[in-house]
């Protein structure tokens, strides 16, 4: 059964540092004739998804399969109307979020149980609009997922049943929007846009950063602001106060209260150049930390 399926097209979205020479590109190439593995290291968000949108057009995939920080690149390409395939998305965080709105396609999310990102996978299944179509397959394995994928020779299957589901399911299987052409999107383009920069400091893929770490990625893409500006930033973002800065704290932040920062970031292709926007505009109404009372 699986010999009679290696004719499947597949396109592999790498995760951080694109190695297209790992464990899961190497394991491809020995089971599917047709397989292409963008390399991807662009400086903008904007150059990332047109390279990806125009290989995608080029190679006319049957799946899409992504790993960990390619998970996010994938499903932006799904949500805004490109690809309207199926999915594989592997160990995929936060990034798989969106997949819970989707309809019409078949998504399997491959999730490490272990994983620090794993009840973001499962939050998205547990929420998905069509639930013959969205399903998990959780294993025992590290965020790498060789063991299981490669080692047991899993992701073969997992990759063909995906594509029987959507075909079985879908209205128009494997189908590619042109170029140009638009659909209606799951979350707009901009909020998918600071997803992606947050992805960027997120480096394990958990949707959280650390106070810390926050704080140096803002005090090294903002070379203007003060020590002080950067605590007050900080302190303001993260809501709950619990040492981390999640995702829709860092959303919340972004949009909430200042009109011209959706366009701004929209118009903005260097993604260094729009945190540093997003911060500067939202410093001048970030509540500044009161001091402790020591009345008695």
């Amino acid at each position: 059964m699986a010999d009679a399926r290696s004719d499947i097209r597949v396109l592999y979205i790498c995760g951080l540092g694109s190695n297209t020479t790992g464990a899961k590109p190497t394991y491809l190439r020995q089971h599917f004739k047709h397989l292409s593995i963008p390399s991807v290291k662009h400086a903008s968000y904007a150059a990332t998804r047109e390279a990806l949108a125009k290989e995608c057009r080029s190679f006319k995939p049957d799946i899409f399969v992504a790993h960990s920080a390619g998970v996010g690149k994938a499903v932006t390409l799904a949500t805004t109307g490109t690809w309207k395939g199926p999915l594989l998305l592997l160990a995929g965080g936060n990034g798989c979020a969106p997949v819970s709105d989707m309809t019409g396609r078949a998504v399997t999310l491959v999730v490490p149980s272990d994983d620090m990102g794993a009840e973001h996978q499962r939050r998205a299944v547990r929420c998905a609009l069509e639930q013959s179509l969205v399903c998990t397959a959780e294993v025992k394995d590290t965020h790498d997922l060789n063991t299981s994928m490669v080692d047991q020779d899993r992701l073969r299957g997992l990759i063909i049943s995906t594509v029987e589901r959507h075909a079985g399911g879908a209205t128009s299987p494997m189908e590619v929007a042109p170029e140009g052409e638009s659909c209606a999107t799951i979350e707009t383009p901009v909020k998918e846009q600071v997803k992606w920069l947050f992805s960027e400091w997120d480096l394990n893929d958990d949707g959280l950063v650390s106070r810390d770490e926050f704080k140096d990625c803002l005090s090294r893409v903002c070379g203007e602001m003060t020590t002080d500006d950067v605590e007050h930033v900080v302190h303001a973002v993260d809501k709950n106060q619990d040492g981390q800065v999640d995702t829709e704290e860092f959303l919340e932040w972004v949009f909430s209260g200042a009109e011209h920062s959706e366009k701004l970031l929209a118009e903005t292709t260097e993604p260094q150049t729009a945190k540093a926007l997003s911060a500067e505009m939202r410093l001048g109404d970030v509540p500044q930390p009161q001091p402790e009372s020591h009345e008695v």
